[in-house]
């Protein structure tokens, strides 16, 4: 299955009121070279995703994971993870997700956006708190798999 996504990258992180409650997220990877193969805990909910390389669009597979199989894989994430705090808000029909990160990564505020198609992905329109966002959905190193183990870039 295809993931059409963009990133933007926010200056700041918007106000509460616009965000609402976040669930902290711990992310690792196992493999990122050809193939990005991740490990995703958000809240008590546990995924494995195996990711292809692309930009904008690229392959996805996604499956709900056992604590105890997170568990037991997470220790081969060492130096390979991040963590941060997701909020989604609803805009347009559409689910934004704003991203805080934390630790090394602190600072970092994201924006991403899934879509059903190209020509969605194409005319989508930032809300007015986000106005500001910066368009870097071809940045390869914003990448989660390439700030979690480069991390931010110079």
């Amino acid at each position: 299955m295809a993931e059409i996504e963009r990133k933007f990258r926010l200056p700041t992180l918007p106000e509460s009121r616009v965000l609402g409650h976040g669930d902290l997220v711990l992310q690792g990877y196992m493999l990122i070279e050809t193939v990005e193969v991740r490990l995703r805990k958000r809240a008590e909910r546990c995924y494995l995703t195996v990711k292809g390389q692309g930009t904008i669009e690229r392959d996805e597979w996604e499956t709900e994971i056992p604590l105890w199989v997170f568990g037991q894989l997470w220790p081969h994430t060492a130096g390979r993870r991040i963590e941060k705090t997701r909020y989604v808000v609803e805009h347009s029909g559409l689910f934004l997700e704003v991203d805080e990160y934390h630790g090394e990564l602190s600072g970092l505020v994201t924006l991403e956006c899934e879509f059903d198609n190209r020509m969605a992905a194409n005319g989508f329109v930032l809300p007015s708190w986000a106005s500001t966002a910066q368009d870097v959905s071809a940045d390869q190193s914003l990448k989660n798999r390439n700030l979690a183990v480069h991390g931010l870039p110079s």
